[in-house]
This record gives structure tokens, sequence and C-alpha cells, in this order.
């Protein structure tokens, strides 16, 4: 472990600069991550309530907070089927049916790559805009 120990050089200096000079920058961090955490749930909130399923929010967070962390398991090619898989195994605990949550992680993950794709399009578009 020591020999790693060098690219860990002025990390502590350059942690407690953030938290002297830019508390707000790690307090909206913070905040962002909580937020990230709680739209995907507050979805699959609703969505079990369309079908009838109640669950409590709370514990649909903490489903969406395993799930996006899952994400860095680098088993699959960009952790592909690793949230999906998570998410369903974590919602069967909470008698959600693997039908029912499977659908959820299908329609989010295509709505998340069809946003991705329009963005990324819009981006295109402007750049060639400008050149011309």
């Amino acid at each position: 472990m020591r020999k790693y120990a060098i690219h860990f050089k002025g990390l502590s200096k350059t942690f407690f600069i953030l938290l002297k000079k830019r508390p707000f920058h790690l307090l909206m961090n913070f905040f962002l991550a909580v937020i990230k955490w709680c739209l995907p749930g507050l979805q699959l909130y609703f969505y079990l309530l369309h079908h009838d399923k109640i669950v409590e929010f709370i514990k649909l967070i903490y489903i969406s907070a395993i799930t996006s962390i899952s994400d860095f398991i680098p088993i699959t090619l960009s952790g592909l089927g690793v949230r999906e898989s998570a998410g369903v195994y974590l919602l069967k605990k909470l008698s959600v049916s693997n039908d029912l949550a499977m659908s959820f992680y299908i329609i989010y993950i295509s709505l998340f790559y069809i946003l991705a794709l329009v963005l990324y399009l819009i981006t295109n578009l402007n750049k060639n805009l400008k050149e011309e």
C-alpha cells in the first residue's frame, strides 16, 4: 500500500482547503447527490402506485441509492444490467413482482438513453450550425 501513497499526496490538504474555503460547494454537491437518488425513487414510487402497489417512499430511495452505487461494479460494459438486476432483487424483497420491477427498469433505462441521444443530437446540430 505504501507504493500508492505518492498518488494520494496532498489529498488531505485539498480536502481541508475545500472544507474551509468552499463549504458551499461541498454542501451543494451533497444536496445534488440526494436529489439524484430521490428522483428515481419518486419515479419508482409513482410507477408502483399506478400499479396499485404501495411501498414506503424512503425504502425506494434506499433502493435507488443502492442501485446507482451498483453501477460502479465493473462486471458488464458500462454496468449495463447490474443496476437493473440489483433493483429487481431489492424490490422482490419488498414483495414487488419481478415483471413489474423489470418493466420499470426497462422503461427507466430506455428513457435515459433516449434523453442522452436527444441531447447528443442537439449539441451536434448546434456545433454544425455554428461552423456554417
